[in-house]
């Protein structure tokens, strides 16, 4: 499937239509939640699910407290 959509304004912020063929293979419904995850050819859509949601609320809280270690050891220019 190959499909076109157009970049609009939505109040201060921009956003895309996906056209039904779309949003009907993927099963969407108005309130679901998509992740948009970097990709080697750009960028990729998926559905976050209550689980996937679930998930990431417990890493995000698990990892909080060591985010500026982390930061600092990525930095880190030692080698």
């Amino acid at each position: 499937m190959s499909d076109t959509t157009r970049v609009r304004a939505i109040g201060d912020s921009l956003g895309v239509i996906l056209p039904k063929e779309v949003t009907d293979q993927l099963k969407l419904k108005p309130g679901d939640e998509l992740m948009v995850l970097p990709d080697a050819n750009g960028f990729r859509l998926r559905i976050l699910t209550p689980n996937m949601k679930a998930n990431l609320d417990a890493y995000r809280q698990a990892t909080e407290p060591y985010t500026a270690v982390l930061r600092a050891l990525a930095d880190d220019d030692s080698d």
